[in-house]
């Protein structure tokens, strides 16, 4: 027998091996989808895989593979992470405000495969969570530029459900309008009024009038009703694209780091390690 079928030999029985490893592996993490599902926490937590890796790698003693290992880890947590996305399919995740909100975008990215379930306003997502109609709700607490978000903060300290998990998503205001308009016609921006807050410099040097609406999703379909090309709205680019209006300014927010932290709320606590 020639060295490399010996080897390729060898590598067949390591594999076989580590098919009946990664089943076990992959039954564990069914057990621990049920336990994000029942808590209402999300498949992954970057941060966290990033240091099991770093701690898993030091098992290696060849300097030279250590890194490959790290990149099998990746593609394995990866793997996993798949795997409870499809086991938690279903899952109901409320958030305040219409499609297109800032919520709904962060409700998205925390559960890529959740059914999220818009409300009108913060307390009814919540109220939601307590009466079983969703599993989760996903609400922002604070702005980097605005600060807390006081309905929610009221929430938390007053309401019967836990924060399990917070996520950070960065904010990115546009200035939308119809499309053909023009930035010098804007004379009104509408928008949520911490979005509004988080902009006003701009605002101010624009000169124009601003009027409140429930969301910032809210304010760019009232912008595409009214039909009026000297009103815009400030909301996110993927509301630009889900209105069908046109994007007449960038990075409008005061600082260019603006960042909203959003909490998921659930029943049940969860009790870390």
């Amino acid at each position: 027998m020639s060295e490399l079928k010996e080897c390729r030999n060898e590598i067949v029985e390591i594999d076989a091996q580590m098919a009946s490893l990664f089943e076990k592996r992959m039954q564990v993490c069914r057990r621990i989808a049920a336990y994000k599902r029942e808590n209402g926490l999300p498949v992954r937590d970057i941060r966290t895989e990033k240091a099991k890796i770093e701690t898993q790698k030091e098992l290696i003693r060849d300097e030279s593979v250590k890194p490959y290992y790290g990149l099998f880890l990746q593609a394995v947590m990866d793997v996993s992470s798949s795997y409870q996305d499809m086991l938690m399919e279903g899952m109901r995740v409320a958030y305040g405000g219409t499609e297109g909100a800032y919520a709904q975008i962060a409700a998205g990215r925390l559960f890529p495969h959740a059914r999220l379930l818009a409300q009108p306003d913060f307390a009814e997502a919540y109220h939601c969570v307590e009466t079983g109609e969703a599993d989760c709700a996903v609400l922002p607490i604070e702005n980097s530029i605005a600060g807390e978000v006081g309905t929610v903060m009221d929430l938390m300290y007053q309401g019967s459900l836990y924060v399990n998990e917070v996520f950070d998503l960065p904010i990115r205001h546009r200035l939308l309008g119809l499309p053909g308009s023009r930035l010098d016609q804007i004379r009104t921006v509408v928008s949520h009024p911490q979005a509004l807050g988080q902009c006003s410099g701009y605002l101010s040097a624009m000169s124009c009038v601003t009027e409140t609406a429930e969301n910032t999703s809210a304010a760019a379909r009232r912008v595409k009703e009214a039909g009026d090309v000297s009103m815009a709205a400030i909301a996110s680019e993927e509301t630009a694209e889900m209105f069908g209006l046109e994007i007449l300014d960038h990075d409008i927010q005061n600082d260019g780091i603006n960042t909203t932290r959003f909490a998921v709320f659930s029943r049940n606590r969860n009790i870390p390690d």
